[in-house]
């Protein structure tokens, strides 16, 4: 993963190439959807280690990481923000992560 951030950063599609700066979100919204429910808490826990260690990583190489899991999470108690195949986030979702990282990427 380390050498894909590094690639990543040094890419056409790293963000703002001029200044070298990449930006990093992950999204696995899987045990929001009726889908995962029956695995909520084993996914949600792995979801937390890998977003620990994929945070550390991007930091080390000098990517902002921007955190949607706590967004994704919301589909939990707002159906909206699941489409209706029950299984990928839906376009309020998607307003939701966009708002989280315009800021950031404007900056």
């Amino acid at each position: 993963m380390l050498r894909n951030l590094r690639a990543l950063k040094n890419s056409r599609y790293s963000g703002r190439r001029e200044t070298g700066e990449c930006f990093r979100s992950v999204h696995s919204g899987l045990w929001v959807t009726p889908f995962g429910k029956p695995r909520q808490e084993e996914i949600s826990k792995g979801i937390d280690q890998f977003n620990a260690t994929n945070r550390a990583i991007t930091e080390k190489v000098g990517v902002t990481y921007i955190n949607i899991t706590d967004l994704t999470r919301k589909g939990l108690e707002h159906p909206e923000y699941v489409a209706e195949d029950g299984l990928h986030p839906s376009g309020k979702m998607y307003t939701l992560w966009v708002e989280r990282m315009l800021p950031v990427v404007l900056k």
